[in-house]
């Protein structure tokens, strides 16, 4: 490397880790031209840096900063890079998407990253993974590109994220370290380190989606200007918004279903909860929690409302209080071993209470008037309304319609078509939907479990219906007998016996033995009843013609 090209060298990339920033952008605010040897050394084909032309300058197209930080005996921290305006006597209009990819840029922290006059834009993803502290913005940026990082465990943090723009930037504008449009209705980029809560500027208006990107801990919690409307969908959903009520962006939060609260939110324990006309409102649970246990009362409110994605969704127990009314969208606590609902809640939203460990059985209150789609899908429920325990498949639609059902006494509760009359109850479940599901083809493993607790229920089952449920288990006959033996179900018994499940010899004989075992008397003697009346009435009716 000859002397030209190393002072060039020593021009774009050195190490300063004690003069003032300030004083570093005055110094770098000088055009740097990049010309003869230390161009093509430089920016030639192979080198550290890429190009592409552009109709009214070129591109940075990648960008080799472990070559360079090499080249220059440099240490991989503590950097100040100071980009070209020209090279080669093109000037430097732009930097391209990935210039800066994950291999070229990994492990090197920038003190100071220097652009220069002339440049009109950075494209989105150009700066990303890059990890600089301070970024000095010069007069002619127009655009600087949205800059989702990937964070992995190569990547350097940066410690703090400061933005510095020329005052003559007719597009941006940087105030206590946070980047601007000019207008100062959209934050950019906030400056970094975060504290817990975040204030947004008044005036406000956009919250662009990488806002906060500079660090894989974003803030815990936004205060919302009056003047925000708008923050984009791709912003960590885990955020916390604290609005005016009576704000346009407060609608605007709660039809997104974004995590919100008004200025006399509580936290209490890790969790926050928020007040309204009904009482209070879980809004959030502590991230480390596993049992979600929530109280009656907060502040001397009662707790009516759960709200969306508010509790932790790898519980592994929930407990929903009794004040409770309303379960919303998104409470997934996948997994958990225990669901006990209140008996008051009245509805139940979407994908709520998903994947349930084995053995649980989640009891749905007669209370409960709606439950959305996928809730409950790959676990149990019982539904004391009809004293019937189902398994809800994944993936499967239509079952939580609310639908007319009528106590029939000795025939069991009867499914009425229409609204029916004072003596109908609603329940959210359709058992013909769930019957004809369990009678037809599809397959899933705790089918024969389902027909028998099918069986075993309060909910009346038809001829056609049980004569198919008998035919589904024949392909697991003993299995089936044990599980009826299990449930001690009379009701399951004189169901399969009706349908003839034990016309053969073997499976009757099979079947009381289990019953026998399990001590099910009731069942065992059900089961016998109805043998002694489906045999001849006298031994020479057997040879009779």
């Amino acid at each position: 490397m000859n002397d030209a090209v190393r002072e060039a060298l020593s021009d774009i990339l050195f190490f300063d880790e004690t003069t003032p920033i300030d004083e570093l952008v005055r110094r770098c605010a000088e055009p740097l031209h990049l010309d003869g040897a230390a161009a093509t050394a430089l920016a030639g084909e192979g080198c550290a840096l890429a190009l592409w032309p552009e109709s009214d300058g070129c591109a940075l197209l990648a960008a080799d900063l472990h070559s360079l930080a090499r080249d220059a005996g440099l240490p991989d921290a503590g950097l100040i890079l100071r980009l070209p305006a020209t090279i080669a006597g093109v000037p430097l209009v732009r930097i391209a998407a990935d210039a800066f990819r994950p291999w070229l840029s990994y492990g090197i922290g920038l003190r100071l990253l220097v652009l220069p006059e002339g440049m009109r834009e950075t494209a989105d993803r150009s700066l990303s993974p890059l990890c600089f502290e301070h970024l000095a913005i010069p007069s002619t940026l127009e655009r600087f590109g949205a800059r989702p990082v990937q964070w992995s465990k190569l990547t350097r943090y940066p410690d703090n994220v400061e933005y510095l723009v020329h005052p003559d930037n007719a597009s941006l504008f940087a105030e206590d370290g946070s980047l601007y449009s000019c207008d100062g209705r959209t934050l950019i980029a906030q400056a970094y380190p975060y504290d817990e809560c975040v204030k947004v500027r008044q005036g406000v208006r956009c919250i662009r989606q990488d806002a906060f990107l500079h660090t894989p801990d974003p803030p815990q919690r936004i205060v919302c200007p009056d003047s925000l409307e708008e923050a984009h969908d791709g912003i960590d959903p885990a955020l916390l918004w604290i609005r005016n009520n009576e704000s346009a962006f407060a609608r605007v939060l709660k039809e997104a279903g974004r995590r919100a609260v008004s200025p006399a939110y509580r936290i209490v324990d890790g969790d926050v909860f928020d007040f309204d006309d009904e009482g209070a409102l879980l809004v959030a649970t502590a991230v480390e929690k596993t049992v979600a246990a929530t109280p009656d009362a907060v502040d001397g409110a009662p707790l009516v409302r759960i709200g969306r994605r508010a509790l932790p969704a790898k519980a592994t127990a929930v407990v929903i209080s009794s004040q409770v009314r309303d379960i919303e969208d998104g409470n997934i606590c996948e997994g958990a071993e225990r669901i006990a609902i209140g008996e008051n809640v009245e509805r139940i939203g979407r994908g709520c209470f998903m994947h349930a460990a084995e053995g649980c059985i989640a009891r749905i209150p007669r209370g409960v008037r709606a439950i959305g789609e996928r809730s409950f899908a790959g676990g149990w429920i019982r539904l004391d309304a009809l004293d019937t325990v189902a398994y809800v498949p994944a993936g499967v639609r239509g079952l939580f319609e609310p639908t007319a059902y009528r106590d029939g006494e000795g025939a069991g509760i009867e499914r009425v078509e229409g609204a029916g009359d004072d003596a109908c109850f609603a329940v959210p479940f359709d058992m013909r939907a769930y019957d004809e599901l369990l009678a037809g083809d599809r397959a899933f493993l705790t089918k024969t479990q389902a027909l028998i607790e099918r069986l075993a229920g309060k909910a009346a089952v038809h001829g056609d219906t049980a004569a198919s449920f008998a035919r589904q288990l024949d392909k697991n006959a003993e299995a089936a007998c044990t599980l009826v033996a299990e449930r001690r179900s009379r009701r399951a018994v004189e169901r399969l016996a009706d349908a003839g499940f034990y016309e053969d010899e073997g499976r009757f004989l099979f079947q009381c033995e289990q019953l026998r075992k399990a001590h099910a008397a009731e069942a065992l003697g059900c089961l016998m009843q109805r043998r002694e009346a489906a045999a001849p009435a006298k031994p020479s009716d057997r040879f009779a013609f």
